[in-house]
């Protein structure tokens, strides 16, 4: 919060008109005030500042919402520019095949059990996992609907910004067919907290998947890590990079080869 306050007193207020600040903005007014924070020369206005420039002002539209002073938190759907020129970093090493099953065997009869194996075994973004609900899912035609994603707590399109059709396996109909029976009477959401509210990723991160690795002596790799074990074994098996690229909801058929070509 006190890096929040320090980015709407430093950068904020000189880069974004009085229409956004008040909520009186459309998505131009904020888009322009992204990009006016990113072609700024100063040193202290790096790539990661403007992120947080983003977080901030989204945030304060968010609770402009929520105390329904505006209608509409226009930060949503804003895309940042990557960094120009930054290298690619060096694709992450994934947990094997007998990693992740001993991984799934200790999280058997845990709540997030199904989470973690839709993860493993789908191979989709964990934004979409927390936003998948029950209406997404066809059991009987064994697919599901990938439409939405939760980030950072706000519900938004998928990363490209289309809906895909995701194939399940037969194994795993099962233990979603189950999943969707005592979970839609208590919400939308397929994944669900206590409350009966979408997962919080980054508290299954911290609370339960980060000491599983710890408690199995496995490398601590990230959640998202679980996406790169599935593509790898995907199109290890069917040879087919293409619906590797579907099932995986990548923008292109180049992003696919250039990160899993090799295999």
């Amino acid at each position: 919060m006190a890096q929040y306050s320090k980015e709407l007193q430093v950068h904020i207020q000189k880069a974004f008109t009085n229409r956004v600040i008040l909520g009186q903005a459309d998505r131009r007014d904020y888009q322009r005030g992204i990009r006016t924070c990113l072609l700024a020369k100063r040193a202290d206005r790096t790539h990661s500042t403007v992120c947080n420039i983003k977080k901030a002002v989204s945030g304060i539209l968010k609770s402009a919402v929520e105390d329904k002073i505006i209608d509409e938190n226009v930060a949503n759907g804003i895309i940042i520019p990557k960094e120009q020129g930054k290298q690619s970093k060096e694709m992450p090493k994934p947990l094997n095949e007998q990693q992740v099953e001993a991984l799934l065997e200790h999280f058997s009869g845990h709540r997030h059990y199904d989470l973690l194996l839709f993860l493993a075994r789908v191979g989709c973004r964990t934004v979409e996992a927390a936003g998948l609900q029950c209406s997404d899912l066809d059991l009987d035609m064994r697919k599901v609907s990938i439409r939405r994603a939760i980030v950072q707590g706000d519900l938004t399109s998928t990363k490209t910004g289309k809906e895909r059709t995701v194939d399940l396996t037969p194994q795993f109909v099962a233990a979603l067919r189950k999943l969707k029976l005592r979970n839609q009477k208590r919400g939308a959401w397929v994944f669900q907290n206590s409350n009966g509210n979408y997962v919080d990723m980054d508290n299954f991160r911290e609370r339960d998947f980060r000491p599983a690795l710890i408690e199995l002596g496995l490398p601590l790799v990230r959640v998202h890590d679980l996406r790169h074990r599935c593509a790898t074994f995907l199109i290890r098996r069917t040879k087919d990079i293409y619906y590797a690229q579907q099932q995986l909801g990548h923008g292109s058929i180049g992003v696919t080869v250039d990160r899993y070509g090799h295999l």
